[in-house]
């Protein structure tokens, strides 16, 4: 199941202006981090879960949620999207 949740930062404790929207939490942890753009980002996900393999010691975190991050608007760079991965000690 693909649960998909477009957000944004706020403070500790905030509450959400309406009852249409949710204050979530993002787990802590150790993630891998893959810098794409919009153009690659399919190929970056394919790469990630049909190619990569965690660093020795390390596996995939099926308890907590992949991330994507994107850059504020009008911010400069070639990589505008990150992908979060979390991973947990084997």
């Amino acid at each position: 199941m693909i649960d998909f949740v477009a957000g944004m930062a706020v403070e500790k404790g905030a509450e959400p202006p309406t009852d249409a929207l949710v204050v979530r939490a993002v787990p802590g942890g150790r993630y891998a981090v893959f810098p794409c753009t919009m153009e690659t980002i399919g190929e970056t996900w394919a790469a990630i879960y049909g190619e990569w393999e965690p660093p020795e010691g390390l596996t995939f975190d099926a308890t907590r949620p992949d991330l994507e991050v994107f850059a504020p608007e009008g911010s400069e760079g070639p990589a505008p999207v990150r992908i979060l991965v979390p991973m947990k000690q084997v």
